[in-house]
């Protein structure tokens, strides 16, 4: 049986609308948009950006500007004036060392994408009800894995490919990580076992990003249970968000009368699984194992 899959719930976007119907249901659009128009009731000084009406726009470029100078942060948070969420709507880049901090009363939304080309810094805050989230368009990349990631008080560490990413995991289970660019992973052949064989208890945030080329056939053993796909097990607390898989191609050959969980992104989930999608072919060459196009149990 061959199951190819596309798998794809759009929860930026889904965000992004119901918070656009809640803010039309309470008249109340407070927002800062970091985009390509001008900039409009903002006050910019001392490395602090900050609203001066609930609606405000921060014009990238000035944005960018500001950033060759030396660290920066957005607040929502103004003099009197208490807008709710941030939004990157258009394309924003820097090479300089300065960081850039996002501190939202609510949600982040990146809508655009957002690149980190030297060695510097980004730090994300968003409010105790608050959500980050990624747009069809929207993703963080960082050139630099030295580079600095901070998402609501957390240290995150960057890895620029799944053996750095399954490295890391290894040394620290339930540690925060970051997918710090899209990955294409044909160069790595096909996996005779998930790359990621640890229970994983931490956080691996994607940044919108996508890992392409993803191919295995093989699995691997854990409390007698035959685990296959790019993570093994999510263990309780585990939580996986914001990352894609591109053309994934996960083939089950394995010739055992065991239960097999096989999918493309988890094979046993006990954890979460957020805003993340799949597109490829899943295969199975012997009858009954639990297949899922991201997620097998």
């Amino acid at each position: 049986m061959q199951w190819k899959f596309y798998v794809k719930p759009d929860n930026g976007a889904a965000v992004a609308l119901c918070m656009t119907a809640m803010l039309s249901a309470t008249g109340a659009h407070a927002f800062v948009a970091i985009s390509s128009g001008a900039t409009a009731n903002m006050s910019c000084s001392n490395g602090v950006c900050k609203p001066t009406a609930k609606t405000a726009i921060l014009n990238v470029g000035d944005l960018e500007g500001f950033l060759a100078s030396g660290n920066v942060t957005v607040t929502t948070t103004g003099s009197g004036v208490q807008a709710n969420d941030i939004h990157i709507s258009s394309a924003l880049w820097w090479a300089s060392s300065g960081t850039l901090s996002l501190e939202a009363n609510r949600s982040i939304a990146i809508n655009a994408a957002a690149s980190i080309t030297g060695l510097s810094g980004l730090t994300l805050d968003t409010g105790k009800h608050g959500a980050l989230s990624f747009g069809k368009k929207g993703n963080a990349t960082f050139a630099n894995l030295s580079s600095q990631l901070t998402i609501n008080g957390s240290a995150y560490t960057l890895a620029g490919d799944i053996k750095s990413l399954a490295s890391d995991i290894a040394t620290s289970p339930g540690g925060n990580f970051a997918l710090a660019n899209n990955y294409d992973a044909s160069g790595d052949g096909t996996y005779t076992f998930p790359p990621i064989t640890t229970v994983f208890t931490g956080t691996v945030e994607g940044l919108g990003n996508a890992i392409s080329n993803f191919s295995i056939d093989g699995g691997t053993f854990i409390n007698g249970e035959l685990l296959e796909g790019l993570f093994a097990e999510v263990g309780t607390n585990g939580l996986v968000e914001d990352i894609g898989l591109v053309n994934a191609n996960v083939i089950c050959s394995l010739r055992t009368r065991k239960i097999v969980l096989v999918a493309s992104l988890v094979a046993l989930n006990y954890g979460t699984v957020h805003s993340s999608y799949a597109t490829g072919a899943v295969q199975d060459q012997k009858p009954s194992p639990y297949l899922g196009g991201l997620v097998g149990v």
